[in-house]
């Protein structure tokens, strides 16, 4: 082959591989728990395995969220939390159990409604009021200004593409904006997501008397695919989210709090 020929080949070839690795990499992008057509029972046992292992004994991811809310909200007398893409609502429980006194209103709602687990939270506590219709935090809300909202490992399923304009109406909507994730675009994130493989394992037995029990029987063990599955959605979470540097340049006003591991992101307007 020529020389010249070589030099008009060789662009071509970069193209293509850089074109190559973008469509992998746009294909690959993806959470099992985002999908439309992915079966509820199994999407809820990823809820339950993933709450599982932000707890005590394996994190205290939970209790620091909870901790975080109540000591904001109180100091801005603040008397609705709202917490949106709750999944299995797991702030609200936590708050709920630590301040039984806690004179505030507690609303859930996720896109994905898990009604029992909601139902459940609504009978348990009478602060508690579960929005049973699925509820998009991305679009616009008509309801919950000024009320303090809360988004714990929700943000980031957030396309890069629309996250500005959630932002945005967010914002818009109440000046209380507490956004919070229990993974950080480091490599100590995606290690620590192999702990999965134990929780998943663990999770029928840490729940044996929750409704929950059976669908992690069945998913956990009889047909044991969900602790991969979340494996795969946790290292693509740790990746989707946005790096301290990224939340100071999008939103510069933002007080921004990270650790190794997780991130605590308080908007302002």
């Amino acid at each position: 082959m020529k020389q010249d020929q070589l030099f008009t080949i060789k662009p071509i070839l970069v193209i293509l591989n850089i074109q190559l690795i973008k469509w992998i990499s746009d294909k690959l992008n993806f959470e099992f728990m985002d999908l439309d057509n992915f079966p509820s029972s199994l999407r809820f046992v990823l809820r339950d395995i993933l709450e599982v292992g932000s707890s005590a004994p394996f994190r205290n991811y939970y209790q620091w969220v909870s901790t975080s809310v109540y000591e904001y909200a109180v100091k801005n007398n603040i008397k609705e939390i709202v917490e949106l893409g709750a999944g299995g609502a797991p702030i609200t429980r936590c708050l709920i159990n630590k301040y039984p006194d806690w004179d505030v209103t507690f609303k859930i709602s996720d896109l994905n409604p898990d009604i029992s687990t909601f139902k459940s939270l609504e009978d348990s506590d009478k602060r508690v009021v579960a929005i049973y219709t699925p509820l998009d935090f991305t679009k616009k809300m008509n309801s919950f200004q000024n009320s303090l909202l809360v988004l714990s490992a929700a943000f980031h399923h957030v396309p890069e593409k629309n996250r500005r304009a959630s932002l945005n109406g967010l914002k818009a909507l109440s000046k209380h904006v507490m956004l919070f994730e229990p993974v950080c675009p480091q490599i100590a994130s995606v290690l620590l997501n192999l702990g999965i493989l134990i929780t998943g394992v663990l999770t029928p037995l840490i729940r044996i008397n929750s409704k929950s029990f059976f669908r992690s029987v069945v998913w956990c063990w009889l047909i044991p695919i969900a602790s991969i599955l979340l494996l795969w959605d946790g290292t693509v979470s740790a990746l989707r989210c946005w790096s301290k540097q990224e939340w100071q340049f999008n939103e510069p006003e933002a007080e921004i709090t990270e650790s190794l591991f997780c991130a605590k992101i308080l908007l302002k307007k």
